[in-house]
């Protein structure tokens, strides 16, 4: 989602489709228990988060930790081949990476992504971390000029 946020806009050519988002710590942990505990030797495991999120909900989500209301982050899905040509330069991918990205995100409106499974408490005993407390947790990640602790931060250094 990082290289998609440019200023106010979240650029997604997904338009209604859902993302059962999964946090990379919680990715880490299953593949953590997997390697030291075994016990899933050739089996796929569908790791997700506990919920999907259309990229109009993942934008206010966003904008709901800016200390700027004013500033509201919209989710943009440029057509399709828009997309493959804006990206690029945008996101900052190769043409490549593009075309695969806008090829998903297509398919994110057919439903491709919006199954959640309980992979990842079942493997770890844990559950997954939601996407609004990744995205409370890693808002410099996203914005780093409307972050509430960097802004408190340059606050306090003054």
């Amino acid at each position: 989602i990082s290289r998609c946020v440019d200023g106010q806009m979240l650029i997604a050519p997904a338009k209604t489709g859902k993302v059962a988002f999964v946090d990379i710590a919680d990715i880490a942990r299953v593949a953590t228990h997997i390697l030291v505990k075994g016990g899933y030797e050739n089996q796929v495991l569908n790791l997700t988060g506990p919920s999907a999120h259309s990229f109009t909900e993942v934008a206010a989500m966003l904008s709901s930790h800016s200390t700027d209301k004013s500033k509201n982050i919209t989710h943009v899905a440029p057509p399709c081949w828009l997309a493959r040509f804006i990206l690029p330069f945008k996101a900052g991918v190769s043409f490549n990476f593009a075309n695969r990205l806008v090829d998903l995100m297509a398919s994110l409106d057919e439903g491709s992504e919006t199954h959640v499974h309980d992979t990842v408490e079942k493997v770890t005993g844990q559950a997954p971390l939601s996407l609004q407390d990744h995205i409370a947790q890693h808002w410099r990640d996203y914005c780093p000029s409307s972050s509430p602790d960097l802004e408190a931060t340059e606050r306090s250094s003054t």
